[in-house]
């Protein structure tokens, strides 16, 4: 689902998200680009540029170019380049340790200890620390902070440490 008031970044995400067979139905009833236009987009021969070109067209609508090529470009950055977001967001802790169920819960990463579980248990997370990277696989482990330290859960959230 899409909401009108998601930022460009993941507006444009969430339709690269989509599967392919969305993607002239996408355009032909979310963007303003002709039928003509439409048609010449269908005969790209990848998916993958077909479905930029609409996450593009689909922000642009509702936020302007700049944000719609800011989105394109944070999108390729993430994805394409694996690297890190421009604008990580930042958990402000005391404590230098944590056991990460309740690191991932505290950082609003997961909504509850049981879909955090699951996150860990599924592979998808890991701790990021300088040129370290740690994909946490037990529940129960308890994590040691560093200032500037990065959790990534799955390929889209981040969050970075920052211990006062």
């Amino acid at each position: 689902m899409i909401n009108l008031d998601d930022t460009p970044q993941d507006i444009y995400g969430k339709i690269m998200s989509w599967p392919d067979g969305l993607i002239d139905l996408g355009f032909e009833l979310c963007t303003r680009v002709s039928l003509v236009e439409i048609e010449k987009i269908k005969n790209v021969p990848n998916p993958r540029d077909q479905k930029a070109r609409l996450a593009k067209e689909i922000v642009k609508m509702y936020h302007g170019e700049k944000e719609a090529e800011r989105a394109e470009e944070e999108f390729d950055k993430v994805f394409r380049n694996k690297e890190m977001p421009t604008n990580i967001p930042v958990f402000n802790t005391n404590k230098k340790e944590y056991l990460i169920v309740d690191l991932l819960c505290d950082t609003d990463l997961a909504s509850s200890k049981k879909e955090a579980k699951r996150l860990i248990e599924g592979g998808g997370v890991e701790v990021l620390d300088g040129d370290s990277k740690e994909r946490v696989s037990d529940w129960k482990k308890e994590i040691n902070l560093e200032n500037g330290m990065i959790i990534k859960v799955g390929n889209r959230r981040f969050v970075k440490i920052s211990i006062k």
